[in-house]
């Protein structure tokens, strides 16, 4: 029997009902059967038992003593909970009575807690991470019981270039800025300490990413404004909100450390985890991707996005594996990979060409790119700039040639008889080459390695 684990976006609707994640769902129903019990220890938050497993909890709670407090005031909370029966849509209608005493309605955190499953609100689910942190006894305390590893548990989200970003955007304040893909709000929250000026529309797919961001930021709320969207929405979110042309744009490109390190998201093959990907809630996975797709359309994906010499004999193995069984886990797709690939003198991991493939497929990352970049150019008041960070030659490439375009120059192929890209002086680039970290940041945060950094202003009156 496995164990219940991971965190998942989900949502309680307007009858009370929270449609379990697929995984979750999935488990629960093998292992388990539909019945559950639905109850709370803890204010702010539901907890789901499989019924075998209540029962068993029951069972403990009968040997206690009857009359001890602490016993009476959890067979109390409990008895305010109720038996029942997830439906073919793998959704639980939590009674109104139980969701009005713990406060969890809308936008909630399904998370596997080993037996059972818990339920909270996003927010709360975030603010619990922040105030729930370990002290240095207690993660010492941990790791003598091998629970844990001190430098794994005690590391912190450390965006790339920070000091580089913002000198590079600074100069634009005050006014609107605008991180069109925020993460956990590293680089949002050195802008706001460095220009009071600054105002902060804050963008992200990632639910649980702009949580995080929120409360990392909740020091600046007055000057700070997060909305639920991807970066390639952005002319349509500021027109929405009837914002004015920002004076600056950030876009840092790829997967966050939240993304990166949770192994139920699917977006590392260190540890095995669901081969999910997506950076939001919504759209096929990467495991549907590997189930539906033709021996030529992996093929493309893997050569195109991972720039995968072994694109054809992979496409070749996933799809022999697929007619057995499908491949659901991080673990399953790093072991084929490697079995074809073989273990090389290269630097990185056999699978790390095929991961970053997928990840950019299921996200539709390049498509999305190219959407955004010349529409939030043309979006910036005349002096404002924008900065964008790019972590692998496809995307660096883009940004080159959008910006060189945008600069006057022409961008195509030298083989090209005549220019096609159609040049327009726009913008000035600001940076001549890109902006790479240093050594000892490298050292400090290896995920930084690859990083490549540029910016441009935007011309208009009254710039030169």
């Amino acid at each position: 029997m496995e164990r219940f684990r991971g965190g998942f976006p989900a949502t309680i609707d307007a009858k009370g009902r929270v449609k379990l994640p697929a995984r979750l769902r999935e488990q629960l129903e093998a292992d388990f059967g539909r019945e559950v019990y639905v109850c709370s220890f803890f204010p702010h938050e539901l907890r789901v038992y499989p019924l075998a497993v209540w029962q068993a909890v029951e069972e403990q709670l009968l040997k206690k003593p009857a009359m001890k407090p602490a016993v009476l005031k959890l067979v109390e909370r409990v008895n305010y909970g109720q038996l029942l029966e997830m439906d073919d849509q793998g959704r639980i209608l939590v009674p109104a009575l139980l969701r009005e005493m713990v406060n969890v309605e809308g936008e909630v955190v399904v998370s596997g807690r080993i037996n059972h499953l818990a339920v909270t609100n996003r927010t709360r689910a975030a603010s619990f991470l922040e105030e729930a942190s370990l002290s240095d006894e207690e993660l010492e305390e941990l790791a003598q019981l091998e629970l844990c590893w001190r430098t794994a548990v005690a590391s912190e989200h450390l965006p790339v270039l920070t000091d580089r970003v913002v000198e590079l955007l600074s100069p634009a304040a005050p006014g609107l800025l605008v991180d069109a893909t925020i993460g956990l709000g590293g680089h949002a929250e050195a802008l706001l300490r460095s220009e009071r000026g600054f105002r902060l529309l804050g963008l992200d797919r990632d639910p649980l990413a702009l949580a995080r961001a929120g409360e990392r930021l909740r020091d600046f709320s007055d000057r700070v404004r997060l909305e639920e969207s991807s970066f390639d929405r952005l002319p349509a979110i500021l027109d929405r909100l009837q914002l004015e042309a920002p004076a600056a744009i950030l876009a840092d490109l790829g997967c966050s450390s939240l993304q990166l390190d949770t192994p139920e998201r699917g977006f590392s093959f260190q540890v095995d985890g669901p081969l999910d990907m997506r950076m939001g809630a919504d759209g096929p996975t990467a495991a549907d991707l590997l189930e539906t797709a033709d021996w030529e359309e992996l093929v493309r994906i893997l050569r195109d996005y991972g720039e995968e010499r072994h694109a054809r004999a992979i496409s070749r193995a996933i799809i022999a594996r697929r007619a057995d069984s499908p491949i659901r886990t991080t673990g399953e797709l790093s072991r084929l990979v490697r079995s074809v690939v073989g273990e090389s003198d290269r630097r990185i991991h056999p699978a790390t060409r095929t991961v970053q493939a997928l990840r950019i497929a299921v996200n539709d990352e390049l498509g999305q790119l190219e959407t955004f970049l010349e529409p939030a150019v043309r979006s910036l008041r005349p002096g404002g700039r924008i900065a964008v960070i790019a972590f692998h030659s496809l995307e660096d490439r883009i940004v080159k040639h959008t910006m060189r375009r945008l600069a006057g120059s022409c961008s195509c192929p030298p083989d090209f008889p005549v220019c096609r890209c159609q040049p327009e002086e726009v913008v000035r680039v600001v940076t001549r080459s890109p902006v790479r970290p240093d050594d000892d940041e490298v050292e400090r945060n290896p995920r930084a390695r690859s990083a490549r950094l540029r910016a441009a202003e935007r011309l208009g009156e009254g710039t030169p």
